[in-house]
């Protein structure tokens, strides 16, 4: 900034002073980050004391007179937006930032450009150029909101670059007083972007980015300019109408051909718009301050040897073993029992085996050798039956087992009857033997419990 340039006396009433005021604690709230559009943000270092009234630095001046001029001079309104744009732009261009992330510069290649022109009535204005019509791919351009958003924001700032506000020296007038010189031109050509089959992914980024620029970019703008729009483009006015103020609806013109933009910017502008100026591909651009496609390739070839890889790795861990292996798990598989396999008839009960087949030959040897006794028949054969029942010598403790709870419990075993042992009745040998502790004679029957 020259050293001349200086803001004229305040009064300790002046809006300006009011908001500097505020200053500190805005800074407070954006944990000290304090840069704005190539302009550095300071408060008070004294407190005023009777007639004594600290200027803010010219710098600091024009940064607060924009956000006033953006309320109308609402003081309270403009410390808001100038305390919600700091804590915006700490998280967004901070050390550890939004803006570190990046953007494919390939994905926005001849999308964004920005020229310096001389107008008809001579002034020099920076130009901002969104040339929509360019995109290849309209989904892949504004379905990553934040990437794109990162690249939007950042053509933004580049222009303003071009304002070289830290070199300005002309105040700016209040509000209502005359206007801001220290504004920009923004261009949106939209050929070849068909609205009828417009997705919805550039609907929400033109949403967000118009909102994002209201609110954190006040009187940055002074005329916008859309360029090769069909008039079924209604849509685009009724959102703007929804989000800017009346004053900046003003600034917006819709132009039906790209040839028109000459009438109001002059010959210095590209040819495709009615100028004799150079290509806009001969101006300027924003590049990522990351290597994002280098990443991106990156990435994408070690996906591809990692993948190849896989491929070649066996789709399952018994293809993977060695033979070796597989032969001694198969002759370990077949040396293990398969009870999975077994008939829940043919299952032995391990745990009371021997006191079974006990069990099994003293009532083998109480039964009669012929089929023509049948239990129950007669009394007298019962109790026949019964007296011949000797208790079983148990030589060791008797070990507990499941009580029979009713007769018609299914065999859990198969008992085997040896050999040399007299047939069993059909009868007994459907009776369920399960493992005894104790043989008791009752009145006409045989009770194994």
């Amino acid at each position: 900034m020259a050293a001349t340039a200086s803001w004229p006396s305040l009064s300790a009433e002046h809006p300006i002073i009011q908001l500097f005021k505020k200053v500190p604690e805005v800074l407070t709230a954006s944990a000290g980050y304090n840069e704005l559009w190539g302009l550095t943000l300071a408060g008070p270092t004294t407190e005023s004391s009777g007639d004594s009234v600290e200027q803010p630095t010219f710098s600091t001046a024009l940064i607060l007179q924009k956000f006033l001029r953006a309320n109308a001079n609402d003081q309270g309104k403009a410390f808001s937006q100038l305390k919600d744009t700091m804590v915006w732009r700490k998280s967004f261009f901070g050390t550890d930032g939004e803006v570190s992330k990046g953007w494919s510069d390939e994905k926005f290649k001849g999308l964004g450009y920005i020229t310096v022109n001389k107008t008809k009535s001579g002034a020099i204005k920076v130009v901002c150029w969104n040339v929509y019509g360019a995109t290849k791919d309209l989904k892949k351009t504004f379905g990553d909101l934040d990437e794109f958003l990162r690249w939007r924001v950042n053509l933004m700032e580049e222009s303003l670059k071009r304002l070289n506000l830290g070199e300005a020296t002309e105040p700016i007038p209040d509000y209502g007083k005359g206007a801001d010189p220290y504004m920009g031109l923004q261009v949106h050509d939209y050929m070849n972007v068909s609205f009828l089959r417009l997705p919805g992914e550039v609907k929400t980024a033109s949403k967000k980015t118009i909102e994002m620029f209201a609110r954190y970019y006040p009187e940055t703008l002074e005329r916008k300019y859309f360029v090769n729009v069909p008039t079924l483009m209604s849509w685009v006015y009724t959102l703007l109408k929804k989000v800017l103020s009346a004053a900046t609806l003003k600034k917006l013109e819709m132009l039906s051909s790209s040839k028109d933009l000459a009438s109001r910017l002059g010959e210095d502008i590209p040819e495709a718009y009615g100028g004799k100026g150079q290509p806009l591909d001969a101006s300027n651009s924003v590049q990522s301050p990351r290597d994002v496609d280098g990443e991106n390739a990156a990435k994408q070839a070690t996906d591809e040897a990692e993948s190849k890889k896989a491929e070649e790795v066996p789709k399952t861990a018994e293809e993977a073993k060695p033979e070796e292996s597989k032969a001694e798990e198969t002759a370990m598989a077949d040396e293990t029992p398969k009870t999975e396999e077994a008939k829940p008839e043919d299952v032995k009960v391990e745990a009371h085996k021997e006191e079974v087949k006990a069990v099994a030959v003293v009532v083998a040897e109480a039964a009669p050798a012929t089929e023509e006794v049948k239990l129950p028949e007669t009394t007298d054969k019962t109790e026949e039956a019964s007296k011949t029942v000797e208790p079983l010598p148990l030589t060791e403790e008797p070990t507990a087992a499941p009580v029979v709870e009713s007769a018609a419990t299914e065999p859990t075993s198969t008992v085997e009857t040896p050999k040399d042992a007299p047939e069993a009745p059909k009868e007994l040998s459907e009776v369920p033997l399960p493992a005894p502790t104790e043989v008791m004679e009752r009145e006409n029957e045989v009770v194994v419990v």
